[in-house]
């Protein structure tokens, strides 16, 4: 977590788990939407603990995911953040062969 937030200062994206081996994401989640409000926040997590996921939400992140997530869906999702609006180009598809993230 201690990582996480000395990375913060003009990065475009946070990719954030919300259990952490030193900590809960939340917290990081927290401190990067004071210090880079516009960083895009991404939160994938496994957790049953809807108080968690209240907290998270009010923080307003980008997208959730919910495990398990499949990588190439958080790939495709930031690669379609990272179109203009009106790109039409074909978005990667998510044959499988990707590894899950558990």
């Amino acid at each position: 977590m201690a990582q996480a937030l000395d990375c913060l200062d003009g990065k475009a994206y946070l990719i954030l788990d919300m259990n952490l081996p030193d900590g809960v994401g939340l917290t990081v989640l927290q401190k990067a939407r004071i210090e880079n409000p516009a960083i895009k926040t991404v939160v994938y997590s496994g957790t049953d603990d809807a108080a968690l996921m209240d907290a998270v939400a009010e923080h307003h992140p980008d997208h959730v995911f919910r495990k398990p997530v499949m990588m190439g869906e958080i790939i495709g999702w930031l690669d379609a953040q990272s179109r203009p609006p009106d790109d039409t180009s074909p978005q990667p598809r998510n044959d499988g062969d990707d590894q899950q993230n558990q």
